[in-house]
């Protein structure tokens, strides 16, 4: 073998040695990061600051601007909003954050008045107009008729505790005729619009229990 022979033979190796190289280099798939939390807490009527987003890869560098946000929230209704941050590099590589933002009841955005029903079928509770308000405690609700004096006798009085996502559990009631509320649940809408209860009484005198639905449906 000739040295020009030779030279153009290890020439050629030594392209076929890069070029296999390159093709068993592996796209690394690109990073994304958030600038903020994942998860984001509102109270009802709130709006949030969604967090920006940052993204790169070793082989296109920056890529901040190739995100896509998805997904969106509605600050008037109660629930889980995921926001969906996604971006690809030129190779088809993919990475993907979320965050969540939590829209939730507070004790300054129930209260109201109400158009209240029930299917009880013994005119207690009563139906009619009812007022929704908060007896000093966080996250309490009492619910009385827009008329009378509460804790006067002939009064409906019912109070319960709430948590962030509207589940409701009775603490305590009193109703102006032969019933008492033994137990109850019930929930606060999304929009906080209408308000459901599953009561179940217990007549003073038989002890027997019965049970009924309230709905109470903002005026």
């Amino acid at each position: 073998m000739t040295k020009t022979t030779f030279q153009k033979f290890y020439l050629f190796a030594t392209l076929i040695v890069i070029a296999c190289t390159a093709c068993k280099r592996e796209n690394e798939p690109p990073i994304l990061r958030l600038n903020g939390a994942t998860s984001i807490e509102t109270l009802r009527g709130t709006a949030v600051k969604l967090p920006t987003a940052i993204a790169f890869d070793k082989e296109d560098f920056d890529l901040t601007s190739e995100i896509v946000v998805t997904g969106t929230y509605d600050k008037n209704r109660v629930g889980y909003y995921p926001i969906t941050y996604t971006v690809t590099d030129h190779d088809g590589s993919t990475a993907e954050a979320t965050v969540t933002v939590h829209v939730y009841h507070g004790s300054n955005n129930l209260g109201g008045t109400f158009r209240s029903s029930n299917d009880c079928g013994n005119g207690c509770p009563s139906s009619g107009q009812a007022t929704i308000g908060y007896e000093g405690v966080y996250y309490r609700l009492k619910i009385t008729p827009a008329f009378g004096t509460i804790g006067t006798s002939g009064i409906d009085l019912l109070r319960f505790d709430y948590t962030k996502d509207g589940e409701l559990r009775l603490v305590s009631g009193q109703l102006p005729c032969n019933y008492t509320p033994y137990g109850a649940s019930g929930r606060i809408s999304p929009a906080a619009d209408t308000i459901s209860v599953d009561l179940t009484l217990r007549d003073f005198g038989s002890g027997v229990l019965s049970d009924c639905r309230l709905m109470y449906v903002r005026q």
